[in-house]
């Protein structure tokens, strides 16, 4: 395990490879399932007065909860390519999630989706930290599991090791009723290929 650990930490691979308009343009496919689960969210749930999406890439999950009229959507992505791609209606925020964020304020439901596998164990806490600190009510959260293969996997850890990472940051807590639910809705949409989500996806709230 140790030495599975070692090499997921010596991975090598171009960051930049995530910077490129070819690879926010291949976002696209993610749209479909997106809008459906935006609304089955508002259907399940309620519709959230605001949502922070940390690594947000083109921006969809802002567009699909701003469409069915959540009035407050920002996001927060590495690459400044994105403001190409996010609509005009989010406020977009350029940050690397390895260092410490504050924006100064909270947003009713958080996401995070397939992120923190990209990062190192440490800017990975690092990320914890930051989301939670955001978090007014809801996180929606996912990242690789353990031996997931994919471009910029360095950081494979359990189901357990997030939660864990996570409730440390305080007054929040996994809920299996939730995730259960969202995984169900998840399982609707995806094909087999991408069943990796499903089974990825965790959610929390404040208590």
């Amino acid at each position: 395990m140790i030495e599975e650990e070692q090499e997921q930490e010596d991975a090598q691979y171009d960051p930049a490879f995530y910077g490129r308009r070819e690879w926010f343009e291949e976002f696209a496919w993610q749209h479909r399932w997106i809008e459906f689960m935006c609304g089955w969210w508002v259907g399940e749930f309620g519709k959230p007065s605001s949502v922070l999406d940390f690594g947000c890439g083109d921006g969809h999950w802002l567009k699909a909860f701003h469409d069915i009229g959540v009035g407050t959507v920002c996001g927060v992505e590495l690459w400044p390519i994105a403001n190409e791609f996010v609509t005009d209606a989010a406020q977009l925020f350029i940050h690397d999630l390895r260092k410490p964020l504050n924006l100064g304020k909270k947003a009713e439901l958080v996401i995070c989706i397939e992120v923190a596998e990209h990062l190192s164990k440490q800017d990975g806490d690092t990320l914890c930290e930051t989301i939670v600190q955001h978090m007014d009510n809801v996180l929606l959260f996912s990242a690789a599991g353990l031996r997931q293969q994919g471009t910029g996997h360095i950081n494979l850890q359990s189901e357990d090791y997030w939660v864990k990472r996570i409730e440390e940051q305080g007054a929040i807590k996994y809920s299996p009723m939730k995730t259960s639910k969202v995984r169900s809705a998840f399982g609707k949409i995806l094909n087999e290929c991408y069943e990796f989500l499903p089974k990825n996806v965790l959610v929390f709230a404040r208590i």
